[in-house]
């Protein structure tokens, strides 16, 4: 707990469960996650996923200004905190640039 600077109040009802097992929630995903991955443009697929948005903005901005090699699509996923000017920067940004 000391990583993630939680408070002691919190960290003592924190237990550590090990890994879970995702074999339920992949078969129940498969099937959309086919439906989608086969939507995209042949190519390579660089994917990126920030956490919950806030803390990730300088690894997203330098995601979408990245020069990506040619036939390669590439996908942010952002958390609900990202917002502002960092939030409009990247809803406008892949629009006008490759990938």
């Amino acid at each position: 707990m000391r990583e993630y600077n939680i408070f002691d109040g919190a960290a003592s009802k924190v237990h550590y469960t090990g890994y879970l097992d995702q074999r339920l929630r992949l078969e129940f995903a498969g099937a959309q996650a086919a439906q989608l991955l086969g939507d995209l443009p042949p190519g390579r697929l660089v994917v990126c996923l920030v956490g919950g948005g806030h803390d990730g903005a300088a690894l997203a901005e330098a995601f979408v200004d990245a020069d990506l090699p040619p036939d390669t699509i590439s996908v942010l996923v952002t958390g609900p905190y990202m917002q502002g000017k960092t939030g409009q920067y990247l809803r406008q940004r892949p629009n006008g640039g490759p990938g």
